[in-house]
């Protein structure tokens, strides 16, 4: 293998691939080292929403996903404070709309068009030391047999996730911190929705049945971090008053109500993270997060891989120019995305409706048009500014 490249990605799954794939095809040098195997199972949000979709048809890899037998969402039901929103996201069509896909699966797929690109992809190869001087870095990687890996490169890109060894080992600061509001269980249950995905809110906290690969559903639950010893202390009575909620709604398989193959997440701050002056930048979670309620991880992901891409696209000797376009446009997103935390935010902290709010919802319920751009916030396809001034144009 080759040891100089324009491109190191410190991350080989829903960002650090795609931006690889999008690099290499524009013939920039280009490496990933990723810790895990390609088949390793992330304990994260598997939904990719309709703007992830909308990147993956762009970037030819739609088909290929399709491949893996998730369908593609025909319907969401949702019931928010007792409010039912069905319908589909704001511009979502037959062959585009939101779907779920297990994350090995997923996360297998991306790597295979980035090496199909051709970049270097290396699988468990876990990085352990980088320096960065005179404009170039040097980072070494070993593999859990002991042998070392180093190799320069231009520029460093981490997408290593939430707990990302890049941002620690360069002292990156939180811009922004909110602390978890919410813990996440889900399991794998056979499929009983079909093509449709269906969502319980309201202050009790949150659940979701949405089809994905191999013939299953994922099934999740979502509540107060503060309950969560309730959960650990009585596991299968919280369990059973969950399905016996989401019954009502939905149809459940019943190994839903059993304690065994539920997964846990329990730690979901919502955060940003600073960047570097010159020569790196962060992406994916290893960048920012936010709670999980909104579901919208992957797609953050895909936006930010793509929009680094087109910035060294456009910029291939990234130089001063490039640095300056980086730092205006990740401050526009930094700017969008702290908006969208607060959203989650106020989602996430699961508290009664008002009355104004519930004859909102009743408002956009009766209009199938509201109801899709309702469902657009999550989908990242309609903004809430919009909506709002929407409903404030009915008044």
């Amino acid at each position: 293998m080759a040891t100089d490249y324009d491109v190191v990605v410190v991350g080989g799954r829903c960002a650090g691939a795609p931006l690889a794939m999008l690099l290499a095809r524009a013939g920039f040098k280009v490496c990933v080292f990723e810790r895990h195997t390609s088949q390793f199972e992330m304990r994260s949000t598997h939904t990719i929403q309709l703007a992830g979709v909308r990147l993956l048809d762009q970037w030819g890899a739609l088909p290929r996903l399709k491949r893996l037998g998730a369908p593609l969402l025909t319907r969401i039901h949702m019931i928010i404070h007792g409010v039912s929103i069905s319908g589909l996201p704001w511009t979502a069509t037959d062959q585009l709309s939101s779907t779920c896909v297990k994350r090995g699966a997923l996360d297998t797929l991306l790597g295979e068009l980035a090496i199909e690109a051709n970049a270097e992809v290396l699988y468990q190869h876990d990085v352990r030391a980088f320096e960065f001087d005179g404009g170039r870095w040097t980072i070494s990687a070993s593999t859990p047999s002991g042998s070392q890996t180093a190799v320069s490169s231009r520029f460093l890109v981490a997408a290593d996730g939430m707990m990302s060894s890049v941002a620690s080992r360069l002292d990156l600061q939180f811009s922004m911190y909110r602390p978890s509001l919410t813990f996440t269980l889900y399991k794998y249950v056979p499929n009983t929705v079909g093509s449709e995905c269906y969502i319980l809110v309201d202050e009790w906290g949150a659940q979701a049945c949405v089809p994905t690969t191999d013939g299953d559903m994922i099934y999740v639950i979502q509540r107060p971090t503060a309950l969560f010893d309730r959960f650990k202390t009585g596991p299968q009575s919280f369990l059973r008053e969950a399905a016996d909620r989401i019954a009502k709604f939905a149809a459940i398989p019943p190994q839903a109500t059993l304690c065994d193959g539920f997964r846990r997440a329990l730690n979901q701050p919502s955060f940003i993270r600073a960047m570097l002056e010159t020569g790196a930048c962060l992406i994916g979670d290893a960048w920012s997060h936010k709670d999980s309620v909104t579901a919208q991880g992957i797609t953050d992901a895909f936006l930010d891989a793509d929009l680094l891409a087109k910035l060294m696209i456009a910029n291939p000797q990234m130089d001063a120019r490039f640095e300056r376009a980086l730092k205006l446009k990740w401050a526009q997103r930094t700017a969008l995305y702290a908006e969208e935390v607060e959203r989650a935010n106020r989602l996430a902290g699961f508290l009664p409706a008002t009355a104004t709010q519930i004859e909102e919802l009743q408002t956009i319920a009766r209009n199938p048009e509201l109801s899709s751009k309702f469902l657009g916030l999550d989908a990242k396809t309609y903004s809430e500014k919009d909506l709002a001034r929407d409903l404030a144009g009915l008044s």
